[in-house]
């Protein structure tokens, strides 16, 4: 999930999805089977599933051409062989199991068939988030009652095939859960350190965060700061930005260009949002723009991310972003936005991407309920090229493998000493 605060002049934190208002894509989830009982799955019913799924992400997907070209898979191209599959199903567990795993073969950290207890907390998490009703169209999915009810009886037979839900941030350790952040003085009076494991929502590391701007107020002066976010698979922008906020000293803004495939599905939730929608030939052009931006993209609009000091500390030092390929989603946004505007020097390796757009679209199902959520707008970075794609490369690369953990933050020290010696 990945989204912004009320800073931002971009749609932000991402609404959900609602079928669209064309007739193909009306509420299936509502117009079938209006029961509350799931059953016994017919061979007929999961390939309707599957086929509303396909043709949802046919026409609104964004990475399709971008999954050929980084893992050699035309997804597309294999609709008849997960039929096939599908109907060698024998019961709802094994159609789940399936249905997963064709999904997974988009290589996308961000478009998946979600756990039902996943369903449920993304539930809670966007009914508290709904200020001015922006979600509204997100939870009259994920509230209706055929849903709600459908998804109870998928989290039994998951739960009684063994299943773990590695979805759900319920299942964190709590000391992990209670530890989300590390603070450290690495040099007294000179270097300071600061860990963000999770780009966690603020209502749910409240305390925690109070203990980040206290350590802020100690290391106002010092030169240097080094964030690390290595590891990071993201969270929620709201993270770093409220975060970042009670950091920096002065206004920094960047402007992103988003790209969307799909026509009325995404427009009938992003509009909703403040997004403007302008025709795809009236980007301007650029050689670095995926090839089928032209072809098979119709529309795009500009996003910017304000981020404003909000009872800052004033911080007039040098940041250093440490970074590896696993940061992605809202992390990512983090790492593109730092370099993007030299708000930090970016030290590791090429980030994971998928960092500059919105929280997945979301469908239901209409005979299984189940709920898949997938990307819907392609993010460019600032050269044009997709973020998904070619991620975010630091500014000073080194060998994350090789040096470890602790070597990384050594090196960066070092860097750091380097820096002032040539002063």
């Amino acid at each position: 999930m990945k989204k912004y605060c009320n800073k931002t002049t971009i749609f932000g934190i991402i609404i959900a999805i609602i079928i669209s208002s064309t007739s193909i894509y009306i509420y299936n989830y509502k117009t079938t089977k209006n029961n509350n009982a799931l059953g016994n799955l017919t061979i007929a019913q999961k390939l309707e599933d599957f086929r509303y799924m396909y043709n949802i992400l046919e026409e609104n997907y964004v990475y399709f051409d971008v999954n050929k070209r980084l893992n050699g898979y035309d997804w597309l191209a294999n609709k008849e062989e997960f039929e096939k599959s599908i109907m060698k199903t024998k019961d709802n567990f094994e159609f789940f199991i399936v249905l997963s795993r064709i999904l997974k073969k988009l290589n996308d950290g961000h478009t998946s068939l979600y756990f039902p207890t996943y369903v449920s907390e993304i539930r809670d998490s966007y009914n508290k988030a709904n200020e001015n009703s922006r979600f509204d169209p997100w939870l009259k999915i994920l509230n209706d009652k055929s849903v709600i009810n459908k998804n109870l009886q998928w989290e039994k037979i998951l739960k009684k095939n063994n299943i773990e839900n590695f979805y759900s941030s319920k299942n964190e350790d709590d000391s992990y859960s209670n530890d989300n952040f590390e603070t450290n003085i690495i040099e007294d009076g000179k270097i300071a350190y600061l860990k963000i494991k999770e780009m966690k929502p603020i209502y749910r590391t409240e305390n925690q965060i109070n203990d980040v701007y206290s350590f802020f107020k100690d290391i106002k002066d010092y030169p240097y700061l080094i964030i690390d976010i290595r590891g990071n698979t993201g969270g929620t922008d709201n993270c770093w930005i409220n975060i970042m906020e009670h950091l920096i000293d002065q206004k920094i803004s960047l402007n992103s260009t988003l790209v969307f495939k799909g026509e009325k599905y995404p427009q009938y939730f992003y509009k909703q949002s403040g997004a403007d929608f302008s025709p795809i030939d009236e980007l301007a052009s650029n050689e670095n723009y995926p090839e089928e931006i032209k072809n098979k993209f119709k529309y795009y609009t500009e996003r910017i991310i304000d981020l404003e000091p909000n009872n800052s500390v004033g911080f007039k030092g040098k940041i250093f972003l440490l970074v590896d390929h696993y940061v992605f989603s809202s992390a990512e946004a983090f790492a593109s936005f730092a370099k993007g505007t030299n708000l930090a020097t970016l030290i590791g390796e090429k980030t994971g991407g998928d960092g500059i757009g919105a929280n997945p679209l979301i469908m239901s199902l209409p005979n299984s309920g189940l709920i898949v959520g997938f990307v819907g707008i392609m993010g460019l970075n600032p050269d044009g090229t997709s973020n998904m794609e070619m991620k975010t490369t630091p500014d000073i690369e080194l060998n994350v493998t090789y040096l470890g953990e602790e070597g990384v933050i050594n090196r960066t020290v070092d860097i750091i000493h380097e820096t002032e010696k040539n002063k």
